[in-house]
């Protein structure tokens, strides 16, 4: 009886460790992608690692972790330094969903840096378009270049495969 208590707590215990490894993913992915701790990550297909945070989608395993860059931009204007982060690949790594716009993308991602007050204002009120790049470049809230790396680290060693440029 003794024994068959031990293994119904041990069998009980066995899914904990996989939720507490899939929350850590998750946190992993909040912060290589945002620099914050905070970040809502939401799964959108696990099983391929797309994972949405806000209107942006990432493709985590079209991803060429060999051209996986990061690296710390020093600001000369007094504003705190903060990491840049590259993701490339052969297939769509990042989808953004916005408002649409009869402009060019480049136009588009000016205003909406120029001006987020504006662009809050009247982005609900326009059809929505979805854009996919093989590219994106993201600019992180830290400058804490070795935590973002071992998150990456994290992410491609515990659930998410990557993929290898041709050469």
């Amino acid at each position: 009886m003794r024994a068959f208590i031990v293994v119904l707590l041990f069998a009980s215990l066995a899914p904990f460790p996989s939720l507490a490894e899939s929350d850590v993913l998750l946190e992993a992915i909040g912060f290589a992608l945002t620099g914050s701790e905070n970040t809502k990550v939401r799964p959108i297909n696990r099983a391929n690692c797309v994972f949405g945070i806000g209107d942006e989608v990432f493709h985590l395993n079209s991803v060429q972790v060999d051209r996986l860059f990061m690296y710390r931009v020093d600001r000369k204007n007094g504003l705190p330094p903060f990491i840049q982060v590259e993701l490339h690949g052969s297939m769509t790594v990042y989808e953004r969903t916005d408002p649409h716009w009869k402009g060019t993308v480049e136009e588009f991602e000016a205003v909406r840096q120029m001006s987020p007050e504006h662009y809050a204002a009247y982005k609900h009120q326009l059809p929505r378009v979805r854009t996919s790049f093989n590219e994106r470049t993201i600019d992180l809230a830290t400058n804490d270049n070795d935590r973002v790396s071992r998150a990456f680290q994290y992410i491609y060693s515990h659930g998410c495969a990557g993929s290898k440029s041709p050469f």
